[in-house]
């Protein structure tokens, strides 16, 4: 994967969150939904944030850890904190150097859960935030088609493979 795809795919996914924030109100935001099995979209939209605010905020220090992500729940149920933090996020991931090694945080359970670093990149750990971002979006865009079927969603939301890269 060349340098800066895996970043300007990231970029262009966390555009993607922001646009759909811009589209839904707060209270489809939050509105728990059957086809979400009983969440909602603001909960999804907050897990991707969290992962991705955790390896933006460790990558200075070399070591990602994401047993220290915040569960900022308010984050969950109001988009606008979840704008402000998905620009500081898309500020921080353009700042970066994806060729960059860095540790991951791991945990064994065979060793009594004991916490360990293990060698990483940035590109895998960037990748990784991508490609878990990209399943939840996929999972709201199955429910905003069942429970908000008046909100209509480009084409290619969720699909990296329909990524227009001259707008990046």
């Amino acid at each position: 994967m060349k340098e800066m795809q895996v970043k300007e795919e990231s970029l262009y996914i966390l555009e993607q969150i922001t646009d759909l924030l811009n589209l839904l109100d707060n209270a489809q935001y939050v509105e728990i939904t059957e086809s979400l099995t009983g969440t909602y979209i603001g909960r999804h939209i907050q897990h991707v944030i969290e992962f991705y605010d955790v390896f933006v905020n460790c990558y200075y220090t070399g070591m990602v850890d994401y047993y220290s992500k915040k569960h900022d729940k308010s984050v969950g149920k109001d988009r606008e904190k979840a704008l402000k933090k998905l620009q500081l996020i898309k500020e921080g991931i353009a700042e970066i150097n994806t060729d960059f090694a860095i540790s991951m945080c791991v945990t064994h359970p065979v060793f009594g859960f004991k916490r360990d670093f293990v060698p990483s990149s940035v590109k895998r750990e960037l990748k990784f935030n991508l490609d878990h971002a990209v399943n939840h979006l996929l999972i709201i865009k199955r429910a905003i088609k069942a429970s908000f079927p008046g909100i209509n969603l480009p084409d290619n939301f969720g699909d990296l493979k329909k990524m227009n890269m001259s707008n990046i």
